[in-house]
């Protein structure tokens, strides 16, 4: 009879307590919800990614973690999918191959609705802690893997007396040693969302401490946790709904030339002056989104139309084409009045290397400068992204530097 009497520890409590202890204690219980995870996992890549390995682009508009598009555009659903989605077969076979080691244990340490709380936790705590400490394009159960490897951890220490020997030198001797190494190669190994993996055995670590073990015969918590699932996933669906109003604020402010343009916070912001002394200000968020401002002098300057078409022909349209970028005929330049300046409008689309973007170019005259403001984002954002564009094209308005003053600063 496959029984491990819990017995011994608790000699100091009464007989009848004893009576009343669940002896029972095993890992060759079959691991269902385990099982369900990694064949979402494999269901997910064959199916929705289609069986081959993606790009960061890619996977972003399949669900991937990605700061700006959680922040800005509130797809906060994607603390749980991006925990499915796997860069590729063999991301996906590594992530499998220890869920599967480690989930078993798991499920014999816990009841199997304990057990999937602690996935779910660690599932949003891992998603939650890389959106925020790490910025780059990120994917994959290594996050929940990372929370099971916690939760295994504490459960060892937490019931150390009352686990006989040999389950004592595995929680003990194998689960913690080989969580520390896992994590030190994960944060040593480039390409490799470390910030996943601690948000992962922290949130793992934490829900622990509120999971009976399995031989526990009451759980008074049962009611708590179940108020948190319901909570939780009721704020991502609230927060995912909520859809990105048109005017936000936008405290970061850059002058190029002789006009002034208004930023989002947090996006990457630089500077630079080509051979032909045009100096350029260039922000981009995690999501691919660009806005640059470029500024040259021209003591013979057109009006913003006149510019607009001679640029475009004369300069834009050739240097693609020397870069390998595929673009759409562009429409005519339209005149765009914004608050403060008058400007005009030019539409592209183009393809660079399987990349398609959407791109508007504003074009300003002003003083004896001229000025063009570039918008472009990945086509498969634009209709999302597009209030918030609008939205900094009008914020351009007129700015005389000061003596000295650096042409291009981001304040």
């Amino acid at each position: 009879m496959r029984q491990l009497f819990l017995a011994r520890p608790l000699a100091d409590v009464t007989r009848e307590r004893l009576t009343m202890a669940v002896p029972e204690f095993r890992f060759d219980r079959v691991p269902y919800v385990t099982l369900a995870l990694i064949a979402t996992c494999i269901g997910v890549y064959l199916g929705w990614q289609g069986g081959t390995p993606l790009s960061a682009d890619a996977l972003n508009q399949l669900g991937a973690k990605n700061r700006a598009l959680m922040v800005e555009c509130h797809e906060w659903w994607r603390l749980l999918s991006a925990n499915l989605l796997h860069a590729s077969g063999w991301h996906l076979a590594l992530n499998c191959l220890f869920l599967f080691n480690l989930g078993g244990p798991a499920e014999a340490a816990f009841r199997r609705r304990d057990y999937s709380f602690l996935l779910l936790t660690s599932a949003l705590g891992s998603t939650f802690v890389s959106t925020f400490m790490g910025e780059a394009t990120s994917c994959g159960a290594s996050g929940i893997l990372f929370g099971v490897w916690g939760g295994l951890g504490v459960f060892g220490l937490r019931e150390r007396r009352h686990l006989p020997q040999k389950y004592r030198r595995y929680f003990l001797g194998s689960v913690l040693p080989y969580a520390a190494i896992a994590f030190y190669l994960g944060s040593v190994t480039p390409g490799v969302d470390a910030w996943s993996h601690l948000g992962g055995v922290l949130a793992g670590s934490g829900t622990t401490f509120l999971l009976p073990a399995r031989w526990q015969t009451t759980d008074r918590l049962r009611p708590t946790k179940l108020g948190v699932t319901l909570l939780l996933l009721a704020l991502i669906v609230g927060a995912s709904w909520w859809t990105p109003v048109e005017s936000r604020e936008l405290p970061t402010t850059i002058h190029v030339g002789s006009l002034l343009v208004d930023l989002p916070r947090g996006w990457h912001t630089e500077s630079h002056r080509d051979r032909q002394g045009r100096i350029t200000v260039v922000a981009t968020n995690s999501a691919r989104v660009a806005v640059s401002l470029t500024a040259w002098p021209d003591d013979h300057l057109p009006d913003a139309m006149q510019l607009a078409d001679s640029f475009v022909r004369r300069e834009l349209l050739p240097s693609m084409a020397e870069h390998d970028t595929t673009v759409q005929p562009p429409q005519a330049p339209t005149p765009l009045a914004l608050p403060e300046v008058e400007a005009a409008r030019v539409d592209l689309n183009t393809e660079t290397q399987g990349f398609q973007a959407a791109t508007t170019l504003v074009f300003v005259a002003q003083g004896n400068q001229a000025h063009m403001l570039s918008l472009t984002t990945p086509s498969w954002l634009q209709r999302r992204y597009q209030p918030l564009l609008r939205q900094i094209a009008s914020s351009l308005r007129p700015y005389e530097p000061l003596d000295g003053a650096a042409p291009a600063v981001p304040r």
